[in-house]
């Protein structure tokens, strides 16, 4: 038998190796653990490694002339090339670089041991971002023995074809899950839908064609509510929901994670509300921007798409439905290089869509434009606009102070929501700025008493506001299906109409509606009520003596019930479209 600490020993073929020569030969394993170490007498003596490929290796001699790892393994196979067996040292030929001696038992229960959580966690979080399905998901938990390899070094590779043809298909089989996960097509259809070369799964087909359908509806918001029974989609057209498609009940399930894919949200997160945005490009060659809004419910996730055109956005102030006198004042403060401009009403009210025909008014070069925004509703060149986020603390508050020291001209704030945000904006208005914001009150002289109970005094009201201005959206009668209304004149009297104008010819919507309209309606147009703080309105303020006293003057008229008759009147809606949106504030 050869000794490596004796030279006189003869040589052995295994001598003539390389390896008899390296730092192995000579080095901390001829004489360290795996001679006299615990391995020789410990418990993989007897156990399942005893009669193992290692039963005869160098536990037992301390030769490596005669061993199958002193041949092969250490000479050509893996553990001597790869990073495996001796950390991250590479053993090429004679150059045998020196390895920390390792206990082959603690070496093999930390390496199956990293093996297995990998491998765990790996399957865990594919788990986690697949689909639901309804039949029970097949285990994919392997064992550490069979994944082992495939997680070895490139050597590895090289050396084994057959573990390194496993990894590639492996890793094909990876992909095209991923690709599954993104389109939203089930593992079980996805052979179908790559091998005919389609892409569109029916879950992405029949988004489209919802989008594509409330595009065409002009639909101002999609929503899709789940409940016990299956999914429920409607469709927001002039104000009121109508039902939509209904989809299939394999695909009602899925609906929600293709529209979060789209809006880059998290897909695996639904036990918290999330938002996002995304912007197409519809059939007709216009830009769509698209707000996400996903809710947890008792089913399943609700998801409400609110549809912005930006083409239709910047149509201008003369679309807004204004009259010739309300325009000239709107025009007049807009004109002014400060104050405070106020539009109000509530949600759906077109407040938005009026504040951005005002800056598109606005937006010229020699002018610095800043928009406080929870969020930004349409994306306007020229225009410096900040999204709020409230987890971070950049509230409406915090922006504004902020856009304050930023040398603006125009500032929009989204929505003043507080004393705070009200005090900072009045406070921008008195020292030079023009500033444009919204409120959500029922009308015009509503808009003073709730900055008042919010603590604003009356001076800076009367100093810093130069407009209010309330508004509602009203339905137009579709002018190809529209009928000749014959109502008794008790009733027109009884709503309002002035009996010099009672003999005008009304009109009604059709029931069924036609081929352009829904339900006899055709599109919405905008009545508003304005307070101008001019010197007279300034006069009746400083008379009142309080809330009370000031609802006593003649800014508490309610002209918004005003303008919705003179819609009627004037043929563009029904009595019934005006008593819908008005007739509750007339009480007030």
């Amino acid at each position: 038998m050869y000794d490596p600490n004796n030279p006189n020993t003869p040589v052995t073929s295994a001598a003539k190796n390389p390896l008899s020569k390296n730092p192995l030969s000579k080095g901390p394993l001829s004489k360290g653990p795996l001679s006299k170490g615990p391995l020789s007498k410990g418990p993989l003596s007897k156990g399942p490694l005893s009669k193992g490929p290692l039963s005869k290796g160098p536990r037992y001699k301390d030769s490596l002339s005669k061993d199958s790892l002193s041949k092969e393994a250490l000479s050509e196979d893996t553990v001597c090339k790869g990073s495996t067996f001796l950390g991250a040292t590479s053993l090429r030929g004679d150059k045998a670089a020196a390895a920390t001696p390792l206990h082959l038992s603690e070496y093999l229960s930390e390496y199956l041991s990293e093996q297995l959580s990998e491998q765990l966690s790996e399957q865990l979080s594919e788990q986690l971002s697949e689909p639901a399905s309804d039949s029970a998901p097949e285990s994919k938990f392997v064992s550490a023995a069979e994944s082992a390899p495939e997680n070895l070094s490139m050597n590895t590779y090289r050396s084994s074809p057959a573990l390194a043809d496993r990894a590639h298909k492996r890793a094909l089989a990876s992909s095209a899950k991923s690709s599954a996960i993104a389109n939203d097509v089930n593992l079980g259809d996805s052979k179908q839908v790559f091998a005919n070369g389609n892409n569109d799964s029916p879950v992405a087909t029949f988004v489209n064609h919802l989008i594509d359908t409330a595009v065409a509806q002009r639909a101002s918001d999609i929503h899709i509510e789940p409940f016990a029974q299956g999914y429920r989609i409607r469709l927001r057209i002039d104000g009121l929901l109508q039902l939509g498609p209904t989809p299939a009940q394999a695909i009602g399930s899925r609906l929600s994670s293709r529209i979060k894919v789209l809006g880059q949200l998290d897909i695996s997160e639904k036990r918290l509300p999330q938002d996002g945005r995304l912007r197409l490009d519809t059939t007709n060659h216009k830009t769509l921007d698209l707000r996400i809004s996903s809710l947890p419910t008792l089913w399943g996730e609700k998801i409400v798409l609110r549809l912005l055109n930006v083409d239709t956005a910047h149509r201008g102030i003369e679309h807004l439905g204004m009259a010739r006198e309300q325009k000239s004042v709107l025009l007049r403060a807009l004109g002014q290089p400060q104050g405070l401009i106020l539009v109000t009403g509530p949600t759906g009210s077109g407040k938005t869509m009026t504040l951005y025909s005002a800056l598109d008014l606005l937006n010229e070069k020699q002018r610095n434009i800043s928009t406080v925004e929870d969020p930004v509703e349409i994306d306007v060149h020229g225009i410096n606009q900040v999204n709020v986020n409230a987890r971070i603390g950049l509230d409406f508050a915090t922006t504004l102070r902020a856009l304050l020291r930023q040398d603006p001209d125009v500032i929009m704030v989204g929505e003043i929501r507080d004393i705070e945000t009200a005090n900072i904006a009045i406070r921008a208005a008195q020292t030079g700025h023009l500033v444009l914001s919204t409120l959500h009150t029922n009308s015009a002289f509503a808009t003073l008493e709730r900055l008042m109970q919010m603590g604003i005094p009356r001076h800076n009201l009367t100093t810093s506001i130069s407009l209010i201005m309330a508004q509602r959206l009203l339905r137009k009668l579709c002018d190809h299906c529209k009928k000749v209304a014959d109502l008794p004149e008790a009733i027109l009297l009884e709503a309002g109409v002035d009996q010099r104008r009672i003999n005008h010819r009304l009109f009604k919507a059709h029931p069924e509606g036609c081929a352009y309209c829904h339900q006899g309606y055709l599109g919405r147009i905008g009545i508003f009520d304005l307070i101008q703080m001019d010197q007279a309105t300034l006069e009746r303020l400083d008379n009142s003596k309080g809330e009370a006293s000031l609802a006593t003057t003649d800014l508490a008229n309610n002209n918004l019930r005003k303008m919705a008759l003179e819609k009627v009147l004037s043929g563009v809606t029904s009595l019934q479209e005006a008593n819908r949106l008005t007739l509750t504030d007339a009480a007030l």
